[in-house]
């Protein structure tokens, strides 16, 4: 019996790059996977900072994807679909201050804005699961430019998999003190990254993964990213190609099975797949319908 999952994306460009073309996306690939599975995947959501979207009366649909069903028809709002799951992506460089800090020109801190959406979201959605995206870091602190020199690619990971990690650790765990109703639970995308190319992928220089220092990625990128969020979505891995669609690097497939093993560690550490925002169940949906 085919799963379907109607998703929203509370998003920037690390979950969508259209800049990049039509494949520098998630829900493109997490379209292609669930297909491939004989499942269903519906998606809609809209560009922005984490203060936006707090501000908006009702969450956007401006989003459009080649192949993916938009969750929304023209004319539906927010809360005339049902979505099993919502994505929500904070920047990339608001981490140097803590969570619970406010930004440096408001009163506001990212927690707040946090606080603000989710709850929002979950009165909108009562059935549908909260993740919190965690993008790649801004590479610009470490290098002006993608750069494959391994001293730098080191330090950037590093960063990626530490301080950068926690400070997303710290946002979901304070969010949920605050209002335990929300279970937030933290999909942890650009730490893995940095861990699979630290690890089994770290023959792929960074020139193949990065365009620029924001650092939009590659194809490949937001395929990795899509493989992790399908999971976290369905519940299941992703099913493994037989061939590697046009762009993505060749040693994706290589080591697909060294890979699906770091996501699932990764994912169940960070209690996506089991803990305390329980198990993933979708429910079939509702009729449906830039730079960082």
């Amino acid at each position: 019996m085919p799963v379907s999952v109607s998703q929203y994306l509370f998003g920037n460009s690390l979950v969508n790059y259209a800049e990049g073309g039509a494949l520098t996306n998630v829900p493109v690939w997490l379209d292609q996977f669930a297909e491939a599975a004989g499942n269903e995947y519906a998606a809609a959501g809209a560009y922005g900072f984490l203060r936006n979207f707090a501000d908006r009366p009702e969450p956007r649909s401006d989003w459009g994807f080649d192949g993916v069903t938009p969750a929304q028809d023209e004319g539906e709002g927010f809360s005339d679909v049902s979505y099993d799951s919502v994505l929500i992506t904070p920047a990339n460089f608001i981490q140097d201050l803590a969570p619970d800090a406010p930004y440096w020109d408001d009163t506001r801190s990212p927690l707040d804005a946090i606080l603000d959406i989710a709850s929002d979201a979950s009165s909108a959605q009562p059935g549908a699961r909260i993740f919190i995206y965690e993008g790649w870091a801004d590479m610009g602190p470490f290098s002006g430019q993608v750069t494959n020199d391994p001293a730098v690619m080191q330090a950037y990971h590093a960063h990626n998999m530490g301080a950068y990690h926690d400070w997303y650790v710290d946002l979901v765990d304070q969010a949920n003190a605050a209002d335990p109703d929300l279970e937030l639970t933290l999909l942890p995308i650009g730490s893995t990254l940095s861990e699979l190319f630290s690890t089994v992928l770290a023959d792929i220089p960074a020139t193949d993964l990065y365009v620029d220092s924001a650092p939009h990625g590659t194809e490949t990128v937001y395929y990795l990213s899509a493989m992790m969020t399908y999971q976290a979505s369905y519940g299941s891995p992703a099913p493994r190609p037989d061939s590697l669609p046009t762009g993505i690097h060749p040693e994706v497939l290589t080591h697909w099975d060294d890979i699906q093993t770091v996501i699932e560690d990764n994912l169940q550490e960070s209690g996506v797949l089991e803990g305390s925002s329980g198990p993933v169940d979708p429910v079939d949906p509702v009729d449906p319908v830039d730079p960082v």
